[in-house]
């Protein structure tokens, strides 16, 4: 008789405890559980109510802060909670029965304990500066990203115990250094950071992660090199405002994107072994030139800033994204890049003439007029048709001093013929009869306004050598001599 008393006394006891109800940290996370785990809708959550529950999934920004009550669901496998700004030190040492940890924007915790979670494959957190993560003790663990600010994030984590991990992102973080050499199935490895948070790696191997497809250390302003030759499956590397001077990749067959935007790479680099590139970032890299004769496949150019004379980019096809401000080009012909939809040329110096009829020019976004501008020896542009949408655009943007046309026998003078005054016209500018100079046999001329029409032609009688232009209203003219060896083409002032 004693004993069932004593039974139904635990029983009463036990009941009693899981009716109690949970005292969570914040309220916050409280309401934004109610309406899936209330079950019995007394508007509070009770340990028997928490203990049947084996995952919280919340979408919504319900500002939550602090996660203070998780430790009352034993049972959770799966804790994902987005946009709430949890900062507050999370403990998740009795929710041993987690595999799936995601918390996503906005959180930034002071510190986290896994302790026990033995099951864990992937994590996901952020993290205010200077937090450490202990992810010892956990075999099964997969992946691992882990947000920082623009303060700092992470500065320390030891993933020698993680045989099966296969993503390790660590962006905006105080790392000073880390060890992957035990994680061969490693297939991206990301240490992106602000260029504000001072501290850096100065030394990165790699070459025990012969699966690594993504490799993303910028913002490492203290890391001199990278050895990728062991990554033969690479095909996305970031080495953006670190120390790096080289790459050698010669292994890197299918390496699609590559970045090296701020670094110093003067000595150029060499890109002959990459035929399936699609992106090539390079501003303010210093390059002194650039081969793309075996990038077939490159969509996206970006070389801003650098000190390139010429470029080559008729054979690929498929370009549609092209950054080619603040170079040396004097020239360039994009004639056939029919798949163009965004250009820049700006700040251009020396440039003297482009070439933009690709037949597809209602293609070309239009973002800036100063993507076009800050060229200060400009002649022309061709362009499909100069009336068009995207023509008047770009005559507005390069004002009435620069010729803008469709008909590209307009910007063809031979420089060499310029350089060595093979022909000359002057006075300019003129106010009624302009003089022809030259050695060569004058034929015809044909005289144009800056935007390509024509306004009169004639020939050259009796080896006459001028030209009248009395009728001329004031202003800017194209004028196209043709002789016995060439056609010259200058440009007039008629005052």
């Amino acid at each position: 008789m004693k004993s069932k008393i004593y039974s139904l006394l635990f029983l009463t006891s036990f009941s009693l405890v899981l009716s109690q109800n949970i005292n969570f940290a914040d309220v916050n996370f409280k309401n934004a559980l109610l309406p899936f785990q209330d079950v019995n809708g007394d508007g509070q959550i009770s340990l028997s109510e928490a203990q049947n529950a084996t995952y919280i999934s919340i979408d919504t920004n319900n500002n939550i802060t602090n996660l203070g009550g998780i430790e009352y669901y034993p049972n959770l496998t799966i804790l994902m909670i987005k946009n709430n700004p949890i900062t507050a030190p999370l403990n998740l040492s009795q929710n041993t029965q987690l595999q799936n940890i995601r918390l996503g924007l906005g959180t930034a915790v002071t510190s986290v304990d896994l302790t026990g979670l033995t099951l864990l494959k992937y994590l996901s957190i952020g993290v205010a500066p200077n937090t450490s993560i202990n992810v010892l003790n956990k075999p099964l663990l997969e992946e691992i990203i882990i947000g920082g600010t623009l303060m700092g994030g992470l500065s320390a984590i030891d993933v020698s115990q993680n045989p099966l991990l296969k993503k390790l992102w660590i962006n905006d973080n105080n790392l000073t250094s880390i060890n992957v050499t035990q994680n061969p199935l490693l297939e991206e490895l990301v240490l992106q950071k602000a260029t504000t948070i001072p501290t850096s790696i100065s030394t990165l191997n790699v070459t025990q992660n012969p699966l690594l497809k993504t490799i993303a250390v910028s913002g490492h302003s203290l890391l001199p090199s990278i050895d990728v030759s062991m990554n033969l499956a690479l095909e996305r590397l970031f080495t953006g405002n670190t120390a790096i001077t080289s790459l050698n990749l010669t292994n890197n067959s299918l390496l699609k994107f590559l970045d090296i935007s701020n670094n110093n790479f003067a000595g150029g680099i060499n890109l002959l072994h990459q035929p399936l590139l699609e992106e090539f970032h390079a501003s303010t890299a210093h390059l002194p030139t650039l081969d793309l004769s075996n990038n077939l496949n490159l969509k996206e150019l970006g070389i801003t800033n650098n000190y390139i004379p010429t470029i080559n980019v008729s054979h690929l096809s498929q370009l549609r994204m092209f950054h080619a401000g603040n170079n040396l080009f004097t020239s360039l012909d994009l004639s056939n890049n029919p798949s163009l939809e965004y250009v820049s040329f700006t700040s251009n110096q020396l440039m003297k003439r482009i070439n933009l009829k690709n037949g597809f020019n209602q293609n070309i976004i239009w973002l800036m007029d100063s993507d076009y501008q800050f060229m200060p020896q400009l002649l022309g542009i061709c362009v499909d048709n100069q009336t068009s949408i995207y023509g008047n655009k770009v005559k507005l943007a390069v004002g009435n001093n620069v010729l803008v046309t469709s008909n590209c026998s307009l910007l063809s003078t031979q420089e060499a013929a310029q350089k060595n005054l093979s022909l000359k016209v002057f006075p300019n500018p003129t106010d009624d009869i302009l003089y022809v100079e030259t050695q060569e046999k004058l034929i015809d001329y044909s005289i144009f306004s800056m935007s390509g029409q024509k306004i009169s032609a004639d020939i050259f009688r009796n080896d006459e050598k001028n030209v009248n232009v009395k009728k001329l209203l004031q202003g800017n003219y194209i004028i196209q001599i043709k002789t016995n060896r060439q056609t010259y083409t200058n440009k007039i002032i008629k005052k």
